[in-house]
C-alpha cells in the first residue's frame, strides 16, 4: 500500500498503525520524498469527555471492530 502511495499519491493516511510497523513503512518512502512532497498521516480513534469511564468504553467499542478484522 505504501509503495503505490509512492508510486501514484501525494501521500498515506493509515487507519490505526502500529508504531512497531511504522519504521518499516516509511523506510519504503523515500528520503527525498519524506522531504519534499509526500504526506504520513495516522489515524487514531479519540475520544474527549468529562466521564473518563464512558470515553474509555466508547473507545474500547470502536475498537474491537478493528482488532476483530484478519489482517
Amino acid at each position: 500500500m505504501v509503495a503505490l502511495a509512492v508510486e501514484v499519491g501525494d501521500g498515506a493516511v493509515r487507519a490505526n498503525a502500529s508504531r512497531s510497523r511504522m519504521a518499516h513503512s516509511l523506510s519504503l518512502v523515500g528520503d527525498d520524498q519524506l522531504a519534499g512532497r509526500f504526506q504520513v498521516g495516522n489515524m487514531i480513534p479519540t475520544v474527549i469527555d468529562d466521564d473518563l469511564d464512558a470515553a474509555r468504553a466508547r473507545n474500547r467499542k470502536t475498537l474491537r471492530g478493528y482488532v476483530a478484522l484478519p489482517n
